[in-house]
């Protein structure tokens, strides 16, 4: 056991997993809202930032963009 082990250890405990993120479903408020605007899908990332995907968007680019996001 080294001291760099712990270190390593103690970096990878403060990273979050990945895996699956909560799916939320909401109702649009008006016209503002995912629904309102076109969009299908709406993806908020930390720091507020948001991916939004048309409801006509091919499969190809909805699987890049979420594969980009991760």
């Amino acid at each position: 056991m080294s001291t760099s082990l712990i270190y390593k250890w103690r970096r990878a405990s403060l990273v979050p997993p990945m895996g699956f993120a909560p799916a939320v479903l909401v109702e649009a408020a008006g016209q503002g809202g995912a629904e309102g605007s076109g969009f299908a899908i709406v993806v908020a990332l930390p720091g507020g930032a948001r991916v939004s995907l048309a409801a006509h968007a091919s499969a190809a680019l909805v699987a890049a963009t979420l594969k980009g996001v991760r």
